[in-house]
């Protein structure tokens, strides 16, 4: 047991220091898995039920928040329902009627669809709005 132990605590130290920082803790118990006796891969649930919509604190960087709020994301609307009714409107432009650069309205669209259900929630107005204007 003793043996098994320092084996472990061996390969645990040559991993660290191998990949320093970047080791996650999903490899590290992976590796235990395979160094563990009698234990089978497959007998680990992958993805673990609490690792899906899961982030990494160190991943986003000071200040970023990744909510969008009611009022942002109506105007997330707000741009595409103005570019759905006149054409010759720019995204820009209609950015820019609701107070926000492009920059900002760009951010503000990535986060949207990196969120499925405020991507999906987003579609459905549009395609409600665009099928509604078009009666």
């Amino acid at each position: 047991m003793e043996h098994t132990r320092r084996a472990i605590i061996a390969v645990k130290e040559s991993v660290l220091r191998r990949f320093g920082a970047q080791m996650t803790v999903a490899g590290a118990v992976a590796a235990l898995l395979f160094l563990l006796p009698g234990a089978r891969v497959a007998d680990a649930a992958w993805p673990p039920s609490n690792f899906v919509g899961t982030r990494l604190a160190q991943a986003e960087a000071p200040g970023d928040e990744q909510e969008v709020s009611p009022q942002d994301f109506e105007k997330y609307i707000a741009v595409y329902k103005a570019t759905q009714k006149n054409h010759s409107l720019t995204v820009e432009q209609a950015a820019e009627q609701q107070g926000l650069t492009i920059a900002q309205f760009r951010e503000l669209e990535a986060k949207i669809e990196r969120d499925d259900t405020l991507r999906e929630k987003a579609r459905r107005r549009l395609r409600n709005s665009s099928s509604s204007s078009s009666d």
